[in-house]
């Protein structure tokens, strides 16, 4: 449960936030009219918080795009760039960037090729991490160092989370070893109703890094959830209705993997190329926020579903 400060802090926010006000903040953008909008978020909310579900994608979505100046990190970059990792690893892993990242979002291709292309990266990206012999116990230095921080209000979203029993699924075609880290050096031990699906490598007894777990998780796959994720596919169980976090057009589709969509309120973060991409991104999100913003407007629409 939400206790002292945060609970004090969430009351107030409670108090002076109202949905209809938020959804008409300059940096919030509607597909539809704003009563088509309440009146989505109204069907979940008939439904109670027993049916809820809050899917999300984490590197630039959970994380903000800018950081002190800079382009926030990924949680691949991370470790990509690290002085703790030799030069050569950071050679390659950069190698590895420069050949895949053009690739990922170019609407030239076939969905299938850029899946593909994911798909190579990711595996490619899990076997140098292996090669160079990623030690666990330097995570947590390499984590502190880095340029990422998580967006304001992240800690009152996940507790209120917490505190209503309400599933949070982090879908992220990042590295598991690095969101966790990310996660408990900046929030605190997830919640037991968080659970992270991404790729996460294997250790040995000497905490060196010497596989990782198959079938790889990509930015065109992160609405699969692999059996190895019995336990996430348990508690969210009768579960038909969703609110949305993401950052790209393909985050959209990270309901795909559900057993069972009745309601969805899709919330997307547009980190850049606003006047290029603003109407494909209203095409797929019901709202659009930019200008990197922290998590009050998706706080605040569940917040109205759980009033």
């Amino acid at each position: 449960m939400l206790e002292g400060a945060g609970m004090g802090k969430l009351k107030k926010m409670k108090a002076s936030l109202k949905l209809p006000q938020v959804l008409r903040r300059s940096y919030v953008h509607l597909s539809q009219s704003k009563e088509i909008i309440m009146n989505k978020i109204a069907l979940i909310r008939a439904e109670g918080k027993q049916k809820l579900i809050v899917v999300s994608d984490f590197d630039l979505t959970l994380t903000k795009y800018r950081v002190k100046g800079q382009l926030g990190m990924t949680s691949y970059r991370v470790v990509d760039t690290s002085l703790q990792m030799s030069e050569a690893y950071r050679q390659e892993a950069l190698s590895l960037r420069d050949l895949y990242a053009p690739i990922e979002h170019n609407q030239d291709l076939s969905l299938q090729e850029r899946a593909q292309a994911m798909e190579d990266w990711t595996t490619g990206a899990n076997d140098l991490l292996v090669k160079h012999q990623l030690r666990r116990d330097d995570i947590p230095n390499i984590v502190a160092k880095a340029n990422v921080e998580l967006r304001p209000h992240y800690h009152l979203f996940s507790e209120l989370l917490s505190a209503e029993n309400i599933p949070l699924l982090i879908f992220s075609a990042g590295l598991w070893d690095s969101v966790s880290e990310i996660l408990e050096q900046q929030q605190g031990p997830l919640g037991d109703n968080a659970h992270i699906v991404s790729n996460r490598l294997v250790f040995n007894k000497a905490g060196v890094a010497v596989d990782y777990q198959r079938p790889v998780i990509h930015s065109y796959r992160k609405g699969t959830i692999p059996d190895r994720f019995m336990d996430v596919k348990n508690s969210i169980q009768g579960r038909y209705n969703v609110v949305l976090l993401g950052d790209t057009l393909s985050d959209t589709k990270m309901t795909a993997g559900l057993e069972r969509v009745d309601h969805v309120i899709k919330i997307g973060f547009l980190n850049s190329n606003e006047k290029e991409l603003m109407s494909k991104y209203k095409e797929r999100f019901d709202i659009v926020l930019t200008g990197d913003p922290d998590l009050s407007t998706p706080l605040c629409v569940l917040k109205t579903i759980l009033e």
